[in-house]
């Protein structure tokens, strides 16, 4: 019989479903069946490389999930079915880090490390190390944001504190300037009618009672005048220990974040180092390579044979 090539039906065009147990293809729009030849391996990993390259994943992953059924070890079977479940079309997205978003106990990456060849073990466990490291980048990189977020929290915080400071440690001469500017509905400032009318209070209690009057006046006005200052010094040493309190939490949470910041630079640096090694160290581009290499010789070996001739 004629082998079908692509991964439609032949009746409508529909995509067709893999049945792995009965081993045939399924039309899922008209109900055609396609018979066991056309699971032969070599055209089933051809389907699944073009269902690849066309980001049709579930259609891939089905091609792939035969493959291995017949073979437990084909390599580009098990890395395609880590492709597939990361939706990619090959392994370049691996060297952009904000595109990396599995871990190496991902169930595809781990089955695919356990049931390699040798030869391909290292290939996968490169890629679980950077997994590993991506996920240390990015952990350092998310702990820095927060730690730098509550930094900017504290620095309102201390700038707060530090305006509380100025307003309270001016605020006794802020109020007698606030008199001094404060006028009455005639233009008389209020400032100078209040101590006109101290000084003639004065004098009149003066006048009447004798001078011990002055020197009562006189002493409250220091009792009051000393106890605003020494509530006003505690209540300014509370605000200036709660600054230099401040300000040592934000120097070590500069220091934390600068640390968790070069720490996640070391992973991504590692991490880019990784994943360049795991693009370069491609088992089927070798072996691909591999194969021109010898067919370089072989044709070299004729040409020579040609010319002895």
């Amino acid at each position: 019989m004629t082998i079908i090539k692509s991964h439609v039906c032949k009746m409508c065009g529909g995509l067709l479903d893999i049945d792995l147990d009965r081993q045939v293809y399924v039309c899922s729009f008209c109900g055609v069946t396609y018979d066991y030849e056309y699971f032969r391996e070599d055209n089933v990993l051809e389907v699944a490389r073009k269902s690849l390259a066309r980001g049709e994943f579930g259609a891939a992953k089905d091609a792939f999930d035969f493959i291995l059924k017949k073979n437990p070890h084909d390599f580009e079977a098990l890395r395609g079915l880590f492709l597939c479940v990361n939706r990619w079309r090959t392994m370049s997205p691996i060297l952009k880090s904000e595109g990396v978003h599995f871990s190496d106990s991902l169930k595809e990456l781990v089955y695919a490390k356990d049931n390699c060849l040798p030869e391909h073990k290292d290939y996968f466990e490169m890629i679980c190390e950077a997994a590993r490291l991506n996920g240390k980048y990015k952990e350092n990189r998310l702990e820095a944001q927060k730690i730098d977020d509550k930094r900017s929290n504290e620095v309102k915080t201390l700038n707060y504190l530090k305006d509380e400071f100025m307003i309270y440690d001016s605020k006794f001469v802020t109020i007698v300037h606030q008199l001094m500017e404060k006028k009455t509905a005639k233009g008389e400032s209020v400032f100078s009618i209040i101590l006109i009318l101290s000084v003639t209070i004065i004098a009149f209690l003066t006048f009447l009672f004798g001078w011990w009057i002055p020197v009562v006046f006189a002493a409250i006005i220091i009792l009051i005048t000393v106890v605003y200052n020494v509530k006003k010094y505690n209540r300014l040493r509370e605000i200036q220990g709660s600054i230099d309190q401040s300000e040592s939490k934000i120097e070590k949470m500069s220091e934390e974040c600068r640390s968790r910041r070069a720490e996640a630079e070391k992973f991504l640096f590692r991490f880019k180092m990784q994943t360049k090694e795991i693009i370069n160290s491609d088992p089927l581009k070798k072996k691909k390579e591999d194969r021109n290499d010898d067919k370089k010789d072989a044709d070299i070996d004729d040409e020579e044979d040609y010319i002895g001739e």
